[in-house]
């Protein structure tokens, strides 16, 4: 358990300042977007969970090859884990009182600019082995835009005790994923040839 911890945080670590300052940015326009209403960034996470929703499930579709089984799985258990997750940051935003935060319009126009960002650089039709890399990536900035979101509610007073314990659980179990991607990327690479240079680490 230590050394899956000390792995991924390792991982996180070595983010760069400029992925940081990208995910920053994204967060405050996307929560002028709701007029900075109170609690707005659980608005932007129930965005960032539903396209890492969409990037895990669409690789479980496009997995092929000599690791299509295990592939296949994994994006299903990633997927499905993050589904779950959505639903209960959108109802924490939606208590709060303002159920614009789960406006669709605003909520598919957000979805999609942090799909675009997810996939920047990567080929449009990537080798088997690339589907791990993005979604390694995809979880990679999905932790670090968690981190932000927190920091800020716990900013503004506005992190109760019950969604400081769901974005908490959160983390743990995107950390989980970050390790079971890692692992994944290991045993390929000693396989195979490694992804581009648009993989996460």
């Amino acid at each position: 358990m230590q050394s899956k911890n000390a792995s991924v945080k390792a991982m996180i670590n070595k983010v760069s300042n400029e992925l940081v300052a990208e995910a920053q940015a994204m967060l405050e326009a996307m929560s002028a977007d709701y007029g900075h209403l109170k609690m707005s960034e659980l608005a932007v996470l129930v965005a960032y969970l539903r396209a890492l929703s969409t990037v895990h499930q669409t690789h479980h579709w496009q997995t092929r090859g000599g690791h299509y089984y295990g592939d296949h799985l994994l994006f299903e258990r990633l997927y499905s884990n993050v589904s779950g997750e959505i639903d209960g940051v959108a109802e924490k935003a939606i208590g709060t009182g303002q159920h614009l935060l789960v406006q669709p319009i605003m909520q598919t126009a957000h979805l999609g600019q942090i799909m675009k960002c997810l996939y920047r650089d990567a080929p449009v039709d990537p080798d088997p082995q690339g589907y791990v890399a993005l979604s390694l990536r995809a979880e990679l900035c999905f932790m670090v835009f968690l981190q932000l979101v927190y920091a800020r509610l716990q900013a503004s007073g506005g992190l109760s005790l019950g969604i400081d314990n769901q974005l908490q659980g959160i983390a743990d179990k995107h950390e989980e994923n970050l390790y079971l991607l890692r692992q994944r990327m290991g045993s390929r690479q000693a396989s195979g040839p490694k992804p581009d240079a648009w993989k996460a680490t």
